[in-house]
């Protein structure tokens, strides 16, 4: 059923199919013609909005066409692009914007990659954010998510330290409820002439990432950390299993796996450096960054000094 789901978002773009176009919804007047490898083309026809009688032309390459009907074939970047009609006084009655979508081999991809886009979520709260590489300077992105048979609200994609990201809130998300519909994006770039688009499926709990764990603290006799502010306020309900590593000089790391409390005994006396990663505890996404805190002092120095301040 989501595959059908996800085949009717992708009908929303390609509704209207007419002569080898199809219209993209999502700006108005604007057409894609698919270019396949065999480079063919299509033959696309267009119908001034006007009576018969009405004497009129099309603007095409800077040449006019008189006519109400437009005849002409879309091959190449060349004859893609901005198709005007008029009346004989020159006033603009209709326009056409022609893109094309090469549909070729994934390195001649305006977003290359078999799939550039990745997104995260920090929680169940229904917010996640996705990212995709820049491309290059006045690319246009147009960025749609669904769930079901509603409409996630999305920031505009927006520029950071050369990439692209888009915020979006499931509004009707349950962060207390068992996921029943995948998320569907579809993110759509015109590049001049060009267009294509990228699309991606998934369940929050598949791109959930806690952050870091924090607050780490070491005390005379244990390891603590805290669950990450931006978690799930009810630990009981959405509980993390932890990572802990522990290093000593330059010895490698002892590996403490699935550690189901934020807290663990300290190790023997000398200087460490402990780091710790978190991870939802009932499903296997993914692990969050590592939070490290370093311990300079052997403990046998911090209880002698603690034992001068008592006798003092």
């Amino acid at each position: 059923m989501e595959y059908l789901k996800f085949g009717l978002l992708l009908l929303m773009v390609r509704v209207n199919t007419l002569y080898g176009l199809w219209d993209l919804s999502v700006l108005k007047n604007t057409y894609v013609v698919d270019i396949s490898e065999s480079g063919e083309g299509e033959n696309v026809i267009f119908e001034c909005p006007v009576v018969e009688e009405t004497k009129v032309y099309w603007l095409i390459k800077g040449n006019q066409r008189p006519g109400r009907i437009l005849r002409t074939h879309v091959m190449e970047d060349i004859d893609a692009g901005n198709f005007t009609c008029h009346r004989l006084t020159g006033e603009l009655i209709d326009y056409k914007v022609v893109l094309l979508n090469t549909l070729s081999h994934l390195n001649q991809r305006l977003l290359p990659g078999k799939q550039p886009i990745q997104c995260e979520a920090q929680n169940y709260s229904g917010h996640f954010k996705c990212t995709w590489k820049r491309i290059k300077k006045h690319v246009q992105y147009i960025f749609e998510a669904q769930r079901g048979n509603y409409t996630i609200t999305c920031e505009k994609p927006s520029e950071n330290n050369r990439k692209y990201e888009v915020n979006c809130h499931d509004n009707e998300s349950c962060q207390y409820g068992e996921e029943s519909h995948n998320i569907n994006i579809l993110l759509h770039i015109l590049d001049e002439k060009r267009y294509e688009n990228h699309s991606l499926t998934f369940m929050l709990r598949d791109i959930t990432k806690p952050d870091p764990p924090a607050e780490l603290k070491i005390s005379s006799t244990s390891l603590t950390w805290s669950y990450p502010k931006t978690w799930c306020n009810v630990h009981s309900f959405f509980p993390l299993i932890f990572n802990v590593n522990i290093t000593k000089g330059n010895k490698s790391p002892e590996h403490h796996q699935g550690i189901d409390v934020p807290e663990m005994p300290r190790p023997p006396n000398g200087k460490f450096s402990f780091c710790v990663q978190a991870r939802d505890m009932y499903y296997n996404s993914s692990w969050s960054e590592w939070s490290c805190s370093k311990h300079n002092k052997p403990r046998n120095k911090q209880a002698k000094k603690q034992k001068k301040k008592k006798k003092a």
